[in-house]
C-alpha cells in the first residue's frame, strides 16, 4: 500500500525535459543535440591567451 504520493523520474538537460523512464538510447540522442545544438558556445572560456587571459 503507498501513502498516495507518486514519483516519477524526470531530467532535465539544457531545455530538454525527460518525464519517466527513458531508454538509454534516447538519453544518448537528447544529449548528442544539446551537444551540437551548444556546439560553438562550449569552447568559448575554455581557452586562455599566450598572456593567460581566459
Amino acid at each position: 500500500m503507498t501513502n498516495g504520493k507518486v514519483s516519477v523520474p524526470t531530467l532535465v538537460i539544457d531545455d530538454e525535459v525527460i518525464q519517466g523512464l527513458a531508454s538509454k538510447e534516447k538519453l544518448a540522442g537528447v544529449i548528442e543535440r544539446v551537444l551540437e545544438k551548444n556546439k560553438e558556445s562550449n569552447l568559448q572560456g575554455m581557452q586562455c591567451n599566450i598572456d593567460g587571459n581566459c
